[in-house]
């Protein structure tokens, strides 16, 4: 037998020379030498992975403890999902074409009274953008025809049966506004909440049947802004829904007030 180690050449189909010494063990120094790179990036692909992965869930858990916070100070019931109410929204343009999962958070009760609150995460079609906003859906049947206003630049398709309703110059440079029924939805718009629209950039409200979702387009509120946005979203409810369905709204309850009474 030689003295020194000698070495096998071993060559496999498809693969890279391996080197073995005479007992059979694998030259490691050979073996990192040639796969360092590979290896190298497959450690890299890896911890990227699982950093982002943290990351991830860490956001996602430190959102639902403040929302839970938030809630149990208001009074107000939580729940992360739902997945009836998600079915529920369906037909809505927000919730369209976006898996079920998009929706979390949702708050009820309290302050919110007949509406509830919820996240809502999407990625548009066509550039694959993210969105997320806060979302304040409303219950309650009235004799409106449906109507979708959203900003000019908003992702979101309305149905193929609304059309589009021309108002001020001013209102179209900023919003979009589609209806079932063009005129009468115009008409509604010009008793009041045209001129609200012109001075506040960046709102949307989608009305179908007995749903009405109020939301800021690419905005999700903290837990500290959140019952801000809640109060605004009821004002501009009731300004664009309920004021305009009320043969007379001087002598009727709005939703508010009757949140506040029952609180």
């Amino acid at each position: 037998m030689p003295s020194k180690e000698f070495y096998l050449n071993l060559k496999r189909p498809g693969t890279e020379t391996i080197y073995y010494n005479s007992n059979g063990m694998l030259i490691f120094d050979d073996f990192f030498t040639i796969y360092a790179s590979q290896i190298s990036f497959a450690l890299l692909f890896t911890a990227s992975i699982t950093l982002i992965g943290s990351a991830l869930a860490f956001k996602i858990t430190r959102r639902k403890n403040r929302l839970k916070t938030f809630a149990a100070k208001n009074e107000l019931g939580y729940r992360y999902t739902a997945e009836y109410y998600i079915r529920h929204l369906a037909g809505m343009p927000l919730a369209k074409n976006n898996p079920a999962n998009r929706m979390r958070n949702f708050l009820s009760g309290g302050m919110l009274e007949n509406a509830v609150y919820f996240d809502f995460f999407c990625r548009v079609p066509v550039t694959l953008e993210w969105f997320s906003q806060s979302v304040v859906c409303f219950h309650a049947e009235y004799d409106l025809p449906d109507f979708y206003l959203m900003p000019k630049e908003a992702p979101f398709r309305v149905p193929a049966a609304a059309g589009r309703v021309r108002m001020s110059r001013d209102f179209d440079a900023k919003y979009s506004l589609y209806s079932t029924n063009p005129i009468r939805a115009r008409a509604l718009f010009l008793r009041g909440p045209e001129n609200f629209f012109c001075n506040e950039r960046g709102w949307s409200v989608e009305f179908r049947h007995n749903k009405t979702l109020v939301y800021r387009s690419g905005v999700l509120y903290s837990a500290f802004l959140l019952a801000d946005f809640i109060n605004k979203a009821f004002e501009v409810y009731l300004m664009t829904v309920w004021v305009p369905s009320s043969p007379n709204p001087a002598q009727t309850p709005s939703p508010a007030d009757s949140a506040r009474a029952s609180a």
